[in-house]
């Protein structure tokens, strides 16, 4: 049988779990409300795609367990003087420590490099995951550091990348790669074949997803 000292510890030790989740979730809905008003007021006609997903994305908010990735600390030095992409990018910077950081492949998978396993990753808010449950949206924030290459690749989705502080360089089919820096928005329409890489620095995007499977796995070219 416990002694009354050490059920005494684990009840603490239960509220201050609780209490920890709590303030998360919190911070969570604060990144929710900055994003959809983020999205909401943005002029880029290709982001007004999202806006209704965004906007009535579900109704369930369930608790994620924290994952830490070292592309966090890029993600938490980036620095924007945009007030509009700063304002975005605070409170998610608030919930990164204790955020679950994800990547989509693996070194088993052969489909990305080295490179980019040990320098991206990416905090996804809304989507069949959660911590916001939804079927018809997902966004979130990325980074990649630098010298990382993404290879070509596309997928059923539509897809936002808005560069909120760094750079890369981007390559859609048809196009000439080009550099994209704070404040620029890359929209990929469904299956086109799309890359990025970046140089000396790193680049940090907030990203949008509809349409298709929204975990769908990209489909690489060769």
């Amino acid at each position: 049988m416990d002694s009354p000292g050490k059920l005494e510890k684990a009840a603490m030790e239960q509220a201050e779990l609780e209490q920890a989740g709590l303030e998360q979730a919190n911070l969570e809905r604060a990144a929710l409300t900055a994003a959809q008003a983020f999205v909401a007021g943005h002029a880029d006609t290709s982001i007004q795609r999202f806006t209704d997903n965004v906007m009535s994305w579900g109704e369930e908010q369930i608790a994620v367990p924290s994952a830490h990735l070292p592309v966090s600390e890029t993600f938490m030095a980036a620095e924007s003087d945009m007030p509009d992409l700063t304002a975005l990018m605070a409170p998610f910077k608030a919930m990164a420590k204790s955020a679950r950081w994800e990547q989509s492949y693996r070194q088993a998978d052969g489909l990305v490099g080295d490179d980019m396993l040990a320098g991206y990753g990416f905090i996804e808010l809304v989507g069949k995951l959660g911590p916001f449950v939804s079927n018809k949206v997902r966004l979130g924030v990325g980074a990649w550091g630098p010298h990382i290459k993404y290879p070509a690749h596309h997928h059923a989705a539509e897809e936002i990348y808005l560069v909120l502080a760094g750079s890369a360089w981007f390559e859609l089919e048809g196009d000439a790669p080009a550099q994209r820096a704070a404040g620029d928005v890359v929209y990929v329409r469904p299956s086109r074949v799309h890359a990025l890489h970046t140089r000396d620095e790193p680049v940090v995007v907030f990203y949008l997803w509809q349409g298709g499977e929204l975990r769908e796995r990209s489909t690489f070219t060769t």
